[in-house]
């Protein structure tokens, strides 16, 4: 297996280079404004894991509640059909959550917060449980960070956070413990935080948007 990932340049203009499954980081929490570049950043992080992997040993399960970002996504990564209903994406992430043995690396995204309706106490005892499974990752992203969603229980839990430009003051403290996110002006630009490292990076180039694209 091979879970290395680019997650872009920083400001030196240096690879960020994070192999998730040496480092053992399980679970990463994507926040930023609409239109500030995480669909360009999963997708482009996806497309790495699948030129890397092969269908039996990587799969994706994708709770699209936007039913936006995955319509045409390659079938044969897709360890589930897409989800696009609340209460079956929660049933399925206890699922997950409660299994022990999986014949493959399983990539679960979240696409925003609509399992907090259904049960948040639910959902956040199954993120626990999949911060510690060595066979599965999440990443949850939201354009509403608030602190009923990202709870301290959450954080807690969280290996990487990446926040975009959010939209206040108080949603960067939310996600990050400070003020800095809402200070970003360009698409992209963002700030990854993990194993008590700060990086600001660049925003990822045309060329690898470009490459994103080839993907459909």
């Amino acid at each position: 297996m091979n879970l290395k990932l680019n997650f872009g340049k920083d400001k030196n203009n240096k690879d960020i280079l994070i192999d998730l499954q040496k480092e053992h980081l399980h679970t990463i929490f994507m926040a930023g404004a609409t239109g500030t570049g995480k669909s360009i950043l999963h997708y482009y992080l996806y497309n790495q894991l699948m030129k890397n992997n092969t269908s039996d040993e990587l799969g994706f399960i994708f709770m699209d509640m936007t039913q936006v970002d995955f319509n045409t996504w390659n079938k044969s990564y897709l360890y589930l059909p897409v989800i696009t209903d609340q209460d079956y994406a929660l049933n399925a992430l206890e699922l997950l959550a409660n299994q022990d043995k999986f014949n493959k690396k399983i990539f679960v995204y979240i696409e925003e917060c609509d399992m907090f309706l259904v049960g948040a106490d639910r959902f956040i005892n199954a993120w626990k449980k999949i911060h510690n499974k060595r066979n599965l990752h999440i990443v949850f992203s939201t354009s509403r960070p608030s602190p009923d969603i990202f709870t301290e229980k959450l954080k807690q839990n969280t290996d990487i956070k990446i926040a975009f430009n959010l939209s206040s003051e108080r949603d960067s403290q939310t996600v990050l413990d400070k003020s800095i996110a809402e200070k970003f002006t360009l698409p992209g630009e963002k700030i990854i935080v993990y194993k008590n490292r700060e990086i600001i990076t660049s925003p990822l180039d045309i060329k690898t948007v470009d490459s994103i694209n080839k993907l459909y």
